[in-house]
């Protein structure tokens, strides 16, 4: 084969010495990949691929981790299988086409499994089932929840009144350790059972946890009690961000550690709505807007009284009538016209947290004169931005801080480096072996390449040698193919040596 005598071929040109140098380098390189190797897969990082197993699914997980020839560890009492940081995300969405783990719980998936002979009460129950698993798996995706168990008794109706029983529900909540449920979130997994069941009220939903507490007691006490514990939060972080404002103001003027600050807050949080309508005069000469107009008006017309037939002395005490003849006109006018005053309605409703009443106090280490005090003084004033018709109070004193409690710890040592080749280091020595080896082939080339343009040099300087002789009449006879094959080998092997024969050979020939 012509690579393979080639090889061979520049095998034998390089020299003893060369040849050990690169098998120390190439031993070294793969002495450096195996251990590369060997510590790549020790400190290869596990990350959890499912936790809170149960015993029948961590043994499903790892039967299929083994079918596949992944590697694995198990952590808490077999609850949590560990696999690679780069295959979690495969084997996590391979795993759940293949419904790996079941978790114990049924969903409605178990309404597929109905036969058409299922009677009414099995599909009763198997609706039942599935709605109280559904709601496990909800429950179960709240933080801190570990692990949640929902247990739901239908209602059952009847025709007598008064005998109807009412559905209800119990669900009991297993937390994480150190996580604990607020009031707010029991009141929203009460919310969410009672919304999910028909016919369930949320005052008929019992909430409790692993350790046997009832929580749902205390969250559906009081609505105003979460309003409280808001208010509370409210004023906290109030307090928290203003002191840490003032702290980090006063530490760049007298330094670290020589300055502390307490800030106390009262805050409204009464929701105050004032309604206010105030009527006006429209003015002199003004009417204002007419509202209501009333009018009377009434006329008669016509003649006046005739003279009439004796007989008046019937009625002593009556006037006399006189006869005659007349017309009569009778006006009768009443208007009546109610006029709108000005107006104006305004509702005012006072927005809760308003600051009724704030308290400073700060305290420097270092002492103070009454003028830097008072200057001191002013100055947290202005920065809390305090209020004089809100009495706000604002102290300032100077004394010596009590660090004998800290002088007691010893300073803290630095942390020792972890056992073993760190990965930057075998990063680093893969690199240098590599970067050897490709510094070693590029001079084995040049070698090589300064070589073959030495044999070139040699064998033309022997071709004008043989030229000058013929001309000369001093050509000797054609070498035979084994002497000419003799003498490159020899020009390849040493040109030096060659060359100066054949110049030492045309000095005497001219001589």
């Amino acid at each position: 084969m012509p690579g393979l005598d080639r090889l061979k071929d520049v095998w034998q040109r390089v020299k003893p010495s060369q040849r050990l140098a690169l098998f120390f380098v190439g031993g070294g390189l793969i002495l450096a990949l195996l251990v590369y190797t060997l510590f790549a897969r020790q400190n290869q990082e596990f990350v959890p691929l499912f936790s809170d197993l149960q015993p029948a699914d961590a043994a499903a997980v790892v039967a299929a981790l083994e079918s596949r020839h992944i590697p694995y560890r198990l952590d808490q009492q077999g609850q949590t299988v560990l696999v690679p940081s780069q295959d979690v995300y495969r084997l996590r969405l391979d795993l759940a086409a293949e419904g790996i783990p079941h978790s114990g719980r049924v969903g409605m998936e178990i309404m597929d499994r109905l036969s058409l002979t299922s009677t009414d009460f099995d599909r009763q129950v198997s609706l039942l089932r599935a709605t109280q698993g559904e709601l496990e798996r909800t429950l179960s995706q709240i933080q801190g929840v570990r692990q949640a168990r929902v247990h739901i008794v239908m209602g059952k109706s009847s025709p007598l009144v008064g005998e109807s029983i009412p559905a209800s529900a119990a669900v009991l909540l297993e937390m994480q350790p150190g996580q604990t449920v607020t009031p707010k979130q029991v009141q929203g997994i009460i919310h969410l059972v009672a919304a999910s069941v028909p016919g369930l009220q949320p005052e008929h939903v019992t909430v409790v946890d692993q350790y046997g507490q009832l929580l749902s007691a205390a969250a559906g006490s009081s609505v105003d009690l979460a309003g409280a514990d808001h208010y509370l939060d409210l004023q906290a972080r109030f307090e928290r961000d203003l002191q840490e404002r003032l702290q980090a103001f006063l530490t760049q003027i007298f330094g670290p550690g020589q300055v502390v600050t307490q800030v106390s807050a009262r805050l409204n949080f009464d929701k105050v709505t004032t309604e206010e309508d105030l009527f006006t005069n429209p003015g002199d000469g003004q009417q204002g807007l007419l509202r209501q107009a009333n009018e009377y008006r009434k006329e008669v017309v016509g003649e006046g009284p005739q003279g009439g037939a004796p007989g008046d002395s019937n009625f002593p005490t009556a006037p006399p009538f006189v006869a005659g003849s007349g017309a009569t006109r009778t006006t009768e006018e009443n208007l009546q016209h109610t006029y709108e005053y000005n107006r104006t309605h305004t509702v005012t409703q006072v927005a809760p947290g308003t600051v009724r009443q704030l308290q400073v106090a700060v305290v420097v280490a270092k002492p103070l004169t009454a003028e830097q005090q008072a200057q001191l003084q002013q100055l947290v004033a202005a920065a809390v931005g305090t209020d004089p018709a809100r009495n706000d109070v604002v102290t300032v004193t100077s004394m010596p801080f009590d660090r004998s409690v800290l002088d007691q710890f010893p300073p803290e040592e630095p942390v020792p480096s972890p056992q073993g080749i760190p990965p930057l280091y075998l990063y680093g020595g893969a690199g240098a072996a590599l970067l050897l080896l490709v510094v070693l082939i590029l001079w084995m080339r040049r070698r090589a390449l300064a070589r073959r343009r030495k044999e070139k040099e040699a064998e033309e300087e022997l071709r004008l040698l043989q030229e000058e002789m013929q001309k000369n009449g001093r050509a000797r006879s054609i070498p035979t193919p084994t002497v000419d094959e003799d003498l490159k080998r020899l020009a390849r092997e040493h040109p030096d040596l060659v060359v100066r024969t054949l110049r030492a050979w045309m000095m005497e020939e001219r001589s």
